[in-house]
């Protein structure tokens, strides 16, 4: 009111607030729920809210839940993010996830994100990465730009990736604690309980 928005500005400062009161509390912390040591899931979507409202909270809840917890302990985190697809190219997400990627060995924070391609996610947050895994591919042009960001894969010709049969996925890792494993591409065979999804594309009989 003090800076005399007008119109559509307003409105927009407005709605934000009524979002922050409807997600706040003073009875409870977020970060208490991880000494509930349960997987915590955050479903980030509205049919209200775009990604300029959405976002913006999802790095706020990342931020928080990466802090000390209120008795003092500082147990392992792991966040997985997934669509990165809709989230790589925005400018809120992307800069914050550069900034603890960055830090990770320092930190008690790992992030696995998960994307349709690689082009989807700025090149120096992929080449942060310690591990990548490539499932079956169709774009040519995109694994290209995975070999060059991740000289661990230029070694495994685009023909293998497209290839690929369900539930196997070429992956390379920076660090390993066997050395063999370092710095090279290859093939892993997953169990069907980490591919097998259902719900919206597939029906679980």
């Amino acid at each position: 009111e003090k800076a005399k928005f007008a119109g559509f500005a307003e409105a927009g400062v407005r709605a934000q607030m009524k979002l922050i009161q409807r997600i706040s509390t003073r009875k409870s912390f977020l970060l208490d729920l991880l000494l509930q040591e349960v997987p915590l899931v955050f479903l980030m979507e509205s049919r209200d809210l775009g990604p300029d409202c959405i976002l913006p909270l999802e790095v706020s809840i990342m931020s928080i839940l990466s802090n000390i917890l209120r008795d003092g302990s500082n147990p392992l985190r792991w966040f997985f993010l997934h669509e990165m697809a809709k989230q790589g190219l925005h400018c809120v997400v992307v800069p914050w996830l550069i900034e603890n990627s960055a830090e990770v060995r320092h930190g008690v924070c790992s992030y696995y994100l998960e994307t349709q391609q690689i082009g989807f996610l700025p090149p120096q947050l992929v080449s942060l990465a310690t591990g990548i895994l490539v499932f079956r591919g169709v774009s040519r042009a995109d694994y290209r730009k995975l070999q060059d960001l991740y000289c661990a894969f230029q070694d495994v010709p685009f023909q293998c990736i497209a290839e690929l049969p369900d539930g196997v996925a070429y992956i390379a890792f920076t660090r390993a604690s066997d050395p063999r494993y370092r710095g090279r591409a290859f093939r892993m065979f997953l169990r069907p309980t980490a591919t097998w999804a259902g719900g919206e594309t597939i029906a679980v009989v």
